[in-house]
This record gives structure tokens, sequence and C-alpha cells, in this order.
């Protein structure tokens, strides 16, 4: 987990973004409400986001879509505690795993605990969700020696703006584990849509026009169905994974 320097909003799907196997990856998220000495004492949405692999001790915090501070945790302890600032509040994440290996993520916020994001209505923070994603269009790189495709996701914004960001396959995998992740323990977990799977058959050309067609339009089909979901659209990976600013929701700057 080292090498870890200053990111912009939204790029938290890097690989080293991602603290281990997503299997054995928990991803929590927190929405709440702070006053903001800026906006006249008026409330301003936050968005914490969590990633903690149980198999490597490896944990990345992540606060209105921006990397904020990474670490590690020996798996062999079963509690443990992270404390950070939002001025001038006092905030801490605590960690603790059961006997029988499940575990458990909770946030206090100056000692008192915020249910997490699955656990709240999910109209209780006016969110302004994207009203249309596509994926027209995808660029071939060189990359590590080898060639990779990367998908160009067109989104118009809750107030019309125009978001563009360029995926690879990787990061909708990332994306699809977080997913899976917040809905595991929920009824929802079975409405989630399926990414469209690995390829891992030697005879398929991955990089002809055909196959990139196709998976172009997969990969369109499944964030559209991931917009549906009411829920799914509110939270930080998927609105940064198609270039919004998880709290205002408006294209993020390029």
């Amino acid at each position: 987990m080292s090498g870890f320097t200053s990111y912009e909003v939204g790029d938290i799907f890097r690989p080293r973004h991602w603290p281990g196997p997503g299997v054995n990856t928990k991803c929590s998220s927190w929405h709440f409400l702070l006053p903001d000495a800026n906006r006249g004492r008026r409330e301003a949405l936050h968005k914490v986001v969590f990633r903690h692999c149980t198999a490597t001790g490896n944990w990345v915090l992540f606060i209105d879509g921006r990397y904020e501070m990474h670490g590690y945790e020996p798996i062999h302890n079963p509690e443990f505690n992270i404390s950070f600032r939002l001025i001038p509040n006092d905030v801490v994440i605590a960690v603790a795993r059961t006997k029988n290996l499940v575990t458990h993520h909770r946030l206090l916020l100056n000692k008192s605990e915020v249910l997490s994001f699955e656990n709240q209505p999910v109209d209780a923070f006016n969110e302004n969700p994207p009203q249309k994603i596509s994926i027209n269009k995808y660029d071939i790189r060189s990359e590590g020696g080898k060639q990779v495709a990367y998908f160009e996701i067109t989104t118009i914004s809750g107030d019309g703006s125009v978001a563009k960001i360029y995926r690879r396959y990787s990061e909708f995998n990332m994306l699809a584990s977080a997913m899976y992740c917040y809905f595991y323990y929920s009824h929802l977990l079975n409405s989630l849509p399926s990414l469209p799977g690995k390829v891992f058959n030697p005879f398929t050309k991955q990089l002809s026009p055909e196959f990139l067609d196709e998976r172009m339009h997969a990969l369109e089909a499944y964030l559209n169905m991931l917009m549906g979901n009411e829920r799914a659209v509110c939270y930080t990976d998927f609105l940064c994974f198609v270039g919004l600013s998880p709290i205002t929701g408006s294209p993020l700057p390029r």
C-alpha cells in the first residue's frame, strides 16, 4: 500500500485504492450533514467511504470522494479504531471482528454513532442523480507493454451538464465489487445487475471491433441498471465512476 500521493476528487479507482482481493474487502459508506461555517452555518453533505481487506489488513479512507489516508492493521487484531477530523468534529471509525469472523464497521461522530447509508432513508439528503449515461466509443492505449481498452462514459448530470470520463474494465470490476459489498446484507442484493464477465478464452480477440462493440453496449447497460437503483446511484463510488461529484452531482473538473 505504499506510493500514495494526493489525488483529485473522484480518483478512487486506482489499483492501490483497493486494499486487497474483492471477496475479502468490506466497503462501508456513511452520509451525513454538518453545519458549514463557509455557508452561513447551513448544513453541508459529507460522504465517508472506508475499504478494508480482512485478508491483508490494509485499509483506505475517502472523504467526499477524495483519498484521505490509508493504513495497515495486523489481521490477528480483532478490533482497532481510525481517528480523523472534519473540523471541528472528531470522527472515529471503529472496526471489530466477531468470533465467527464477521467484520463490522461503525462511524462515531463526536462520540455519537452515524447509521451507514444502507440503513438510512434513500431520500434523506436531497441527492442530485444523473439523468443519462451512455458509452459510445472506446480507445485502445498501450500500458505496461500491452494494449488496453478504455471506454468513454458520457454522463448527463442532474442539472444537465455533461461529464466525460474513460474507464477500463478493471475499474468496472472495482465498482461492481464495491456495490456488492454495500448490498451484501441487504434484501436488495439480488436486484443488483451483474457485470459482464471476464473472458478467459485465449482464442477470443478481446481488442477486435466486434468484441469491443459488444462489450461497450453491455457495460453501458450495466451502468444504466445501476443508475436505475435509487440507492446505488447515491454512492460515492458510482458518482465518481461516471465523472460526477459525490456531493453536488455536478461534473468533476478534468
